[in-house]
């Protein structure tokens, strides 16, 4: 049985900060299922019907200050609904297979008098989606790969004493 110790503190803290500017562009959030992956164990997962299952599942991990010294699983979205509340119609992007390649799902109603204008905004939103998942993949990425390369443990010495590169993340 799995605890809150048992996932990366860095991952989730950048999920976290990931899905909230999500938010905070006006897209709400739902069905959002993580991949939890292991390097010795087979991936876990787990969906949330909303931001705020989420926030509330791992709120022990997101509100402590040294979250960044837990390692374990590393959490990536899987897929995700993203509802754009920008748009005066209803649309909705079903985000699937973002580990392998992200597949978007289009659905929004359609208009026989405004379907062209609706059509161009709805690809506009989609190309949008579309790099910003892509720029969240590189992220992990090299999340992932910093946490693999670390050759002593998270937070048992002082960040201080090393002098290091700062990292570029493309989303957050």
């Amino acid at each position: 049985m799995s605890t809150l110790q048992d996932y990366d503190g860095l991952l989730l803290s950048f999920n976290d900060k990931f899905l909230t500017n999500l938010i905070g562009e006006r897209y709400s959030i739902s069905k959002i299922r993580f991949k939890f992956i292991s390097i010795n164990r087979s991936p876990m997962y787990r969906t949330f019907p909303t931001y705020d299952e989420f926030y509330k599942y791992f709120s022990s991990v997101l509100v402590d200050p040294q979250r960044v010294c837990i390692n374990g699983r590393f959490a990536v979205i899987e897929s995700i609904d993203v509802n754009n509340e920008s748009l005066n119609f209803p649309n909705v992007y079903h985000i699937r297979n973002v580990t392998k390649g992200i597949n978007i799902q289009l659905d929004y109603k359609l208009d026989n008098y405004r379907n062209a204008f609706n059509e161009s905004q709805v690809k506009t939103y989609q190309t949008y989606l579309n790099r910003k998942f892509v720029n969240y993949i590189t992220d992990i990425s090299t999340l992932t790969t910093i946490r693999k390369q670390n050759y002593i443990e998270s937070c048992y010495i002082d960040p201080e004493y090393f002098v290091g590169e700062t990292i570029q993340l493309l989303t957050v």
